[in-house]
């Protein structure tokens, strides 16, 4: 269903204006419908293959000390301009290091950021802090958004399930983001953890093991 839905737009577009003269912009606003249907079946395919790869053991991680405060820093520097919810950074400065790979962490709290873009109005907040323990180190993206049913949260992390599907599918979510940060997550011995209450916001805590000589 998740290929059917862009193909099918896709098709009928391009079946309907072979039909007949059309209008310069008619054209243009038809390839730009086409466009963003196939960037949605790009990140889809793109996502599945991933999905795949973990599945049958094919993702080869390689791992190396990452500091957190850079992992941090870099993170928030995609969001620190953008429109929207007010976008805060919390730390405490402690240094602290853990084993990964840097470019997939980073996909997890990118993913987890534009989420809470997302869910959460202009005048909303969005807060990522970064909490360091004596055995675990812990990314928290918190936000005032609408909040998740509480009946929707044990499945949150499962393939192609979505809360809200039809506004999910409109803003070009291929309901895979969370099982990808979950994937990434596992094969670093980390864990995801989601808390919200509808209509005051959500609070997803990234858990990942600390390197005790960093």
């Amino acid at each position: 269903h998740e290929l059917r839905t862009p193909l099918t737009v896709i098709k009928a577009n391009a079946d309907l204006y072979q039909k007949g003269e059309r209008t310069p912009e008619a054209y243009r606003n038809a390839l730009g419908v086409i466009g963003r249907s196939a960037n949605t079946m790009n990140r889809l395919v793109q996502d599945l293959l991933l999905l795949a790869r973990t599945d049958s053991g094919q993702v080869v991680t390689n791992h190396e000390t990452i500091h957190t405060e850079q992992l941090l820093a870099e993170v928030a520097e995609a969001f620190v301009e953008r429109e929207g919810a007010t976008f805060t950074v919390q730390s405490t400065g402690e240094p602290a290091a853990i084993q990964g790979n840097f470019e997939e962490l980073k996909r997890v709290l990118t993913n987890l950021l534009e989420n809470a873009y997302r869910h959460t109005p202009a005048e909303g907040r969005i807060t990522l802090s970064l909490h360091i323990e004596a055995a675990l180190v812990r990314f928290v993206v918190k936000d005032t958004g609408m909040g998740i049913p509480a009946e929707h949260l044990p499945h949150l992390t499962e393939r192609f399930y979505r809360v809200d599907t039809a506004r999910a599918r409109s803003e070009g979510g291929t309901g895979l983001g969370l099982s990808i940060c979950k994937s990434i997550l596992d094969s670093h011995g980390g864990k995801l953890d989601i808390e919200s209450v509808e209509g005051q916001g959500t609070t997803v805590t990234v858990s990942l093991p600390r390197q005790q000589n960093g």
